[in-house]
């Protein structure tokens, strides 16, 4: 049965999706960031996502978008994360761009 999309459970889903169906298009970020801008509009659905700072691990599921309060930190030795990598099934030799971005 077919399950509905839910990014406040999934959010990489739609990141996923947004980035398979770019078609080597440059500016796929700026749509992602744009659907999320428009899904977050209303205050009402941005409190009504889990806070980090007042729930316990166990009560959040691996992947959720949720909110926090934090301070934003520089660090002197950064890591760098790339933003699309290839991947190859060993198997079959099938070859494909994943999204390293989010």
């Amino acid at each position: 049965m077919p399950v509905a999309e839910d990014w406040k459970t999934a959010p990489l889903q739609l990141v996923n999706k947004c980035f398979n169906a770019r078609a080597n298009e440059s500016e796929w970020e700026k749509g992602i960031s744009a659907r999320f801008n428009h899904l977050l509009q209303d205050e009402k659905v941005r409190d009504g996502l889990p806070c980090l700072d007042h729930l316990a691990n166990h009560e959040l599921t691996d992947g959720q978008l949720v909110r926090f309060r934090g301070m934003v930190q520089d660090m002197y030795d950064p890591e760098i994360y790339l933003a699309e990598y290839e991947t190859r099934n060993l198997s079959t030799g099938v070859r494909q761009v994943q999204c390293g971005r989010f």
